[in-house]
């Protein structure tokens, strides 16, 4: 009645796990081991659990998802720049800040213009090798000008960083 899928990316470990509501119909608890111990978190959430190999009494209700990541270092936050370097044109920069040196994260970013609209291709999912990411996107030679607001989201983590600038 729980599915649990996992994903291994260097050393850091993603495991989706849902409650099948059509065999369970109350809400079920479970302790979740890990193979050793790790800083873990749940993204969805925004939770951190500590450095543990376990997470005892987690609560699960028919038809939730949570996603778990295990990874060998905190994440303590993210930093970010964004520029207009080239007319028209937005470039961004962020890294995850951690206690070692981080691997792979996603960053989802969020972009809202002046006026308080994020159009669709103002919101994209960055990836950040090695906890970096950097990428060029295109704003428009007649953007708006005032103060922009990002928000930057770790996948993994849930971590999440909000900056604003001026254009």
């Amino acid at each position: 009645a729980i599915e649990v899928n996992t994903f291994q990316s260097g050393e850091n470990s993603v495991y989706g796990i849902i409650c099948d509501f059509r065999r369970m119909k109350t809400p079920q608890k479970m302790d979740l081991l890990f193979y050793k111990n790790l800083h873990l978190y749940e993204a969805r959430s925004r939770k951190y659990y500590g450095y543990a190999s376990s997470i005892s009494n987690v609560e699960f209700a028919p038809g939730q998802a949570m996603v778990f990541s295990a990874l060998p270092y905190t994440v303590n936050g993210i930093t970010a720049s964004f520029a207009e370097n080239q007319p028209g044109m937005l470039s961004i920069e962020a890294a995850v800040q951690a206690s070692k040196k981080p691997g792979k994260h996603v960053l989802h970013v969020s972009i809202r213009r002046p006026d308080g609209t994020s159009p669709r291709n103002l919101t994209f999912n960055m990836v950040a090798d090695e906890g970096i990411g950097k990428t060029t996107i295109p704003i428009g030679l007649n953007h708006m000008g005032g103060t922009w607001t990002a928000i930057i989201t770790d996948v993994l983590t849930g971590v999440r960083h909000t900056t604003t600038w001026n254009l």
